[in-house]
């Protein structure tokens, strides 16, 4: 439960960055990115004044994947016979720019890994969830050529 101090804490929080990376669903996945990846990342943030991190695993059901076609063409160009997937959003959120630096750097290499394993194990997926994605990612080349294209077209 949440003392008032926790609570106080995270509304004085000022600095957030999210990343994000789609995998095919995979418990042993998730779990080695959470063991090996994740909480090893993390230690050196502890003393980051103000940090909360988050990692978040979102899965993306085949009926969901299915429903993004319903009224038509699935602009995403994600298709659900590939399986299940689940997106691997990382929320950071930290109190003083002196952080910056070191908080963007970790929270790269946290994806870059998790997408390292991901792909030694045939697992990796190019969608890149646009609600969570760093300012420097391409989220439509994530959607494919063609849905890149068309949504560059529409922009």
């Amino acid at each position: 439960m949440a003392t008032k101090i926790d609570v106080l804490r995270l509304l004085a929080v000022n600095r957030q960055a999210f990343w994000s990376i789609t995998l095919k669903n995979s418990a042993d996945l998730m779990k080695t990115i959470v063991n090996e990846v994740w909480y090893p990342a993390i230690q050196p943030l502890m003393k980051v004044e103000g940090f909360v991190g988050a990692l978040v695993f979102q899965p993306l059901t085949e009926p969901i994947i299915e429903h993004f076609a319903k009224n038509g063409d699935n602009g995403l160009g994600m298709d659900y016979t590939g399986g299940p997937l689940v997106t691997v959003d990382l929320d950071f959120q930290w109190n003083s720019t002196s952080g910056d630096d070191q908080i963007l750097s970790i929270e790269e290499d946290i994806i870059a890994k998790s997408k390292t394993c991901a792909e030694s194990r045939g697992l990796s997926h190019r969608y890149i969830d646009q609600n969570y994605a760093c300012i420097k990612r391409d989220v439509f080349a994530g959607c494919g050529p063609q849905s890149k294209a068309r949504l560059l077209k529409v922009q």
